[in-house]
């Protein structure tokens, strides 16, 4: 390599360098010696000028990896199955038995009766199928799913898991007539199942869908045509589970929760503006407008305080994503009436950090689109934090409001940013 190649990568490994260091979010910004210096402020709640939980749309989660039975807070949650490729010509030495293997039986609290239906006339749509529809566009004839006259299940059993024995599995035997009437073509067509409670209260299961390596099985106990005695296991190949909740308008400001079903994510607005907080901000070396705007924001955090004993986490994989809104004449929406917010934005929603909320705290990173605001390259519009599991399951995170009488579960905000000195 010559003198000039190795003077242009050493430039070239210079600026990056420098590019990444002023465009990092995550951490402290500049070299030692540049002329940046950094500063922290934490601000309390009186930043935020407006806060409140907004609906989601309730749909189907696509790709989930939990299938639901129970009931929580009144919504009911049934499953759908179906199992394809079933061997035909068969005699039915016993009646075929279901196994679902369970994620979760923290808030099995009760038991309650099981109920098995042959789904008639629709084939289901695993990432499309709700309480309403069939498909992306078509519904059932009745809600909550079409199926012939259901089989009560009087004998299940709960039994450890040869592979997962801390959470066990759930087995209970179907109607051999029902699967003989698949594999032969008569009598039932291969719709799928669906399970079902129509008397449970506040008692639910979660278990594992196929998106998982232990979806639900089919084991059968049959004569094949050449007379042989066969027991075959099948894995399901479409599943999900369906749920009662209607969508709702009307959600208290005071209530802030992230939930999951129904769906619930929270809108904030902050005001950080020099007038607002003049001491604050000469106190540490912004004299004015002009100065705040040329700040560069290393880290911003929306500080939650959660409330551990209304909060309910049956997943780890809780995230959320953060943007900034606008509606179609630039005026702030109003997300307790109807305003579609997933399409129109300022700033394009980014996945960010939550910290450890078993630590009975929520960090969420603004920094990026708190920067935008800062710099007047956005108008302050305020904030979506969107919850990026909506529908998936009956988790919620319950965190304290700004009108909460101790102030330290109060949310706060904490900024660290940089100037050129």
């Amino acid at each position: 390599m010559n003198n000039i190649s190795k003077i242009f990568w050493i430039y070239i490994l210079i600026a990056t360098l420098l590019f990444l260091s002023c465009t990092n979010r995550n951490s402290q910004i500049g070299f030692p010696g540049t002329g940046f210096e950094n500063y922290e402020i934490l601000f309390d709640s009186s930043v935020f000028e407006n806060i409140y939980t907004y609906r989601d749309s309730i749909d189907a989660y696509s790709r989930n990896n939990k299938l639901i039975l129970g009931n929580h807070k009144g919504i009911d949650a049934r499953i759908l199955v179906r199992f394809i490729n079933l061997p035909t010509d068969t005699t039915f030495v016993d009646n075929p038995i279901i196994t679902l293997h369970i994620s979760n039986k923290e808030h099995f609290e009760q038991e309650f009766s099981l109920k098995v239906g042959a789904i008639k006339d629709k084939i289901f749509l695993e990432n499309f199928a709700t309480w309403e529809r069939f498909n992306e566009t078509e519904n059932w004839d009745k809600e909550g799913g079409d199926f012939d006259e259901p089989q009560n299940i009087t004998t299940y059993v709960m039994e450890p898991d040869t592979l997962r024995p801390e959470v066990g599995v759930f087995r209970f035997e179907i109607d051999r007539e029902i699967v003989k009437g698949w594999m032969r073509g008569t009598i039932f067509e291969n719709y799928g199942l669906i399970f079902y409670s129509e008397n449970a209260i506040e008692s639910f299961i979660e278990f594992s869908s196929t998106e998982t390596l232990f979806g639900p099985q089919i084991s059968l106990n049959y004569i094949s045509a050449d007379s042989t005695i066969r027991i075959e296991t099948r894995q399901a190949n479409y599943d999900t589970f369906i749920h009662d909740k209607k969508d709702d308008f009307f959600v208290p400001s005071y209530d802030l929760v992230f939930s999951n079903i129904p769906p619930r994510s929270v809108y904030t607005k902050i005001d950080l503006s020099f007038e607002s907080h003049k001491d604050i901000w000469k106190a540490n070396e912004i004299e004015d407008e002009i100065g705040l705007r040329r700040i560069n924001v290393t880290q911003a955090y929306i500080i939650f305080q959660v409330d551990k004993e209304n909060t309910m986490m049956t997943n780890s994989l809780f995230n959320l994503s953060v943007g900034i809104p606008i509606s179609e004449n630039r005026e702030i929406p109003d997300f307790k009436e109807t305003f579609d917010f997933t399409k129109l934005w300022g700033w394009p929603l980014l996945p960010t950090t939550i910290g450890n909320i078993e630590d009975g705290e929520m960090r969420i990173n603004i920094s990026s689109a708190l920067q935008q605001i800062i710099s007047e390259n956005r108008e302050n519009t305020g904030f979506v934090m969107v919850n990026n599991q909506s529908n998936m399951d009956f988790s919620e995170i319950r965190i304290f409001n700004k009108e909460d009488n101790n102030e330290e579960h109060r949310p706060k905000l904490l900024l660290r940013y940089s100037i050129l000195k």
